[in-house]
């Protein structure tokens, strides 16, 4: 008999209560189930000029406007907990978006959305896009660049 216990946070499991979560997998995996935690860490792309580009927007524009616990993404959970002993899987998802698109992206972040509900005077996407048309020397925002996520799988199995 198979069982099948599925809990995919992607991405937030820094936001949680990790004592609270743990107890309700402990409860409701069974021996042997895995859980897995699935997280990405912030994008890069090829062009180095342009990855120094985003670098300044992700850590220094909105640097401050980050949750506390956003460390533990960037740094891949390394000092994070663990329920059961772990395996991580590293992965790569790659995407070809066009600046346009590559721009509307960063607009998702948590940290832009506090940045604006601080300083709804100021949009930092409208100067990051012109620096990066210029730095790909174009004017057209619909010239594709292939950007990758770094993803990582944490698999722990309960014993």
């Amino acid at each position: 008999k198979y069982c099948f216990f599925r809990s995919s946070p992607k991405h937030h499991e820094h936001r949680f209560d990790l004592e609270k979560f743990y107890q309700e997998v402990d409860r409701a995996l069974r021996i042997n189930g895995v859980l897995a935690l699935i997280t990405y860490a912030h994008n890069y792309v090829e062009n180095k000029e342009a990855q120094r580009l985003f670098e300044q927007y992700a850590h220094g524009t909105l640097g401050e406007y980050w949750e506390k616990e956003r460390k533990f993404v960037d740094e891949e959970y390394k000092d994070f907990t663990f329920p059961y002993p772990v395996e991580k899987i590293s992965l790569l998802i790659e995407k070809n978006l066009s600046l346009d698109e590559y721009t509307k992206y960063l607009s998702t972040f948590s940290a832009y959305k506090t940045f604006r509900d601080r300083n709804p005077n100021q949009e930092p996407l409208v100067q990051f896009k012109a620096d990066l048309l210029k730095i790909y020397g174009t004017e057209d925002d619909s010239m594709t660049i292939n950007v990758k996520w770094p993803l990582s799988l944490f698999l722990c199995k309960k014993t």
